[in-house]
């Protein structure tokens, strides 16, 4: 059995190794090995040409045994590639594996030195911190505990879909969350792909498919997470799940509740807009996307004589402009000029009643009051000034 008693003096064995010329060849090990020998509670202090060896790792073995050494330290590599190595070798002589201390004096002094002299210096300035150091180790146990296998992928873009799609097909059940309506991310909006131009929606839709008809997949969407707790193998996690007014169990993206939803009547308001006229509507996401579900929209999002209900509704589910900026622009600058040829409108400022004289069209504005804006007339280039109309 390892002995874990810390109870017992201090004997701390310090071994250093050459590895090769890449360390004795920029350091004097022998000097590092004489000054941690005087050392407080240094029984014994070695240097040996490669300590990862069989014969360097039966040497510490050996000195623990017949020196009764109950703390070691090592000067070598990185502990990153052996330091598994050296509390297999400590375990084996009988000390618990944590009574181990690596100090890495190749790559931290070895391999960025050019000044054996400082490389030394900084080399014992290491050796003794961890001379220091492994006194106040203790004896760790290793301890076995269940994990939950299941996984949760955050975000049910491209990258999402395709990790859930690979644990699920690896066995593990995998919750999908996605704070949209919808999932797809920015590929579902994309027209092709960089840098083939492949189709995205022919790459993206058999993935969407997969991810909402896998037996291993649990799709949350329209979710957002709102605490993370536990840890590594044990992770608590709240999802706070929006509303949609429907029941998704049910749904099969008919789009028959936009027709039959309550909001014509009024009668079930939400808590929110409890009193007043803003009542929800359930309203489909959009067509191409998965799921087919259906979502609730504020019927202020819905008021609108010439914008169909369904297409406000889409515009306010991804947070765009309920009408068009552009739209409104066009509309309001093309009074008075809709039934002029195009040449001929290019010439006159937006917002200028015309007046036909014959063949020429003219601005009934004042100039001084005519509206500000760059204009293309007369050869004039679209960012100079501001030119006088025809």
């Amino acid at each position: 059995m390892p002995d874990t008693d810390s109870s017992h003096p201090l004997r701390i064995g310090f071994y250093i190794c050459h590895c090769g010329h890449n360390i004795a060849g920029t350091i004097d090990v022998a000097s590092v090995a004489h000054y941690a020998a005087a050392l407080p509670h240094v029984s014994v202090a070695r240097e040996y040409k490669y300590m990862c060896s069989d014969p360097g790792q039966e040497l510490i073995q050996k000195d623990i045994r017949d020196l009764e050494l109950n703390r070691i330290v090592v000067a070598s590599c990185s502990p990153l590639l052996h330091e598994h190595t050296f509390r297999q070798a400590v375990e084996k002589g009988g000390l618990n594996p944590f009574f181990f201390q690596m100090v890495n004096i190749r790559e931290d002094v070895s391999w960025v030195n050019d000044n054996p002299a400082a490389a030394t210096v900084k080399a014992k300035d290491l050796a003794r911190a961890a001379i220091f150091r492994v006194s106040h180790h203790r004896a760790l146990d290793k301890k076995h505990v269940s994990i939950h296998p299941d996984a949760l992928v955050v975000g049910a873009g491209i990258a999402g879909i395709h990790a859930a799609l690979t644990l699920a097909n690896a066995g593990k059940k995998v919750t999908l969350v996605e704070r949209e309506p919808t999932i797809g991310g920015h590929m579902a909006m994309f027209d092709k792909t960089f840098p083939t131009l492949d189709c995205a929606a022919c790459i993206l839709t058999p993935k969407m498919s997969a991810v909402r008809n896998h037996p291993n997949i649990r799709l949350l969407s329209y979710s957002e997470v709102k605490v993370v707790g536990g840890y590594v193998g044990n992770y608590k996690v709240t999802i706070r799940r929006k509303p949609r007014y429907i029941k998704e169990e049910l749904c099969v993206g008919c789009m028959e509740c936009i027709e039959a939803c309550v909001y014509k009547e009024g009668k079930t308001p939400t808590s929110s807009t409890r009193g007043s006229a803003n009542e929800s509507r359930s309203i489909f996401r959009s067509r191409r996307r998965h799921p087919r579900w259906s979502l609730s929209i504020p019927q202020r999002a819905l008021n609108s004589s010439r914008v169909t209900a369904r297409r406000r509704a889409f515009r306010y589910a991804i947070g765009a402009p309920w009408t068009s900026r552009r739209r409104r622009r066009r509309s309001t600058s093309m009074s008075g000029r809709s039934s002029l040829p195009r040449a001929t409108r290019r010439s006159i400022p937006s917002g200028c009643p015309t007046t036909d004289t014959g063949n020429t069209p003219t601005c009934t504005v004042p100039r001084s009051r005519a509206p500000r804006q760059r204009v293309r007339a007369n050869g004039g280039r679209a960012d100079s000034p501001r030119r006088p109309a025809p």
